[in-house]
């Protein structure tokens, strides 16, 4: 009789633990050294950064590190002072990511993190991959755009 009683206790439980209401106050918020972290609509309970310093989910470096950055290669004639620099990690894996030898942050896996408002150039990126792998790749500035999760 024990056996009858039991299994739809068991389901009643599973039922309110898979409930909306109940996943609402497991979602925790994050902060990565007082930087506000948007959440990640892919990923429940997630963030990443926002600002200057977009789309990361690790920073190393603060906001005013940009100001100083400069372009590894000129930008051809006739570009803005300025521009947004686009990252994307083309991996399966989080990766560390460094902007002409200096690390900036950590992306994760299939992400895009932007750079907004450095000066026009080439630059050169490093990622870093939790197996030990190291490729470096180089990527210009684009016109400045709004920000990744927004349109």
């Amino acid at each position: 009789m024990m056996p009858r009683i039991l299994l739809p206790l068991f389901l009643a439980g599973a039922f309110v633990f898979a409930s909306d209401a109940f996943a609402k106050d497991r979602t925790p918020m994050f902060t990565d050294k007082g930087t506000t972290l948007a959440k990640d609509p892919y990923l429940n309970g997630s963030g990443l950064t926002e600002g200057r310093l977009e789309g990361f989910r690790k920073l190393y470096v603060p906001e005013a590190y940009l100001d100083g950055l400069k372009p590894a290669k000129a930008p051809a004639g006739g570009v803005p002072a300025v521009g947004d620099l686009a990252i994307a990690n083309p991996t399966s894996a989080w990766a560390d990511v460094k902007v002409n030898g200096e690390i900036v942050g950590r992306l994760g896996p299939f992400r895009e993190g932007v750079l907004h408002d450095v000066k026009s150039g080439v630059y050169t990126l490093e990622f870093s991959l939790p197996n030990g792998q190291v490729f470096t790749s180089e990527a210009s500035t684009t016109l400045p755009t709004a920000p990744v999760g927004e349109g």
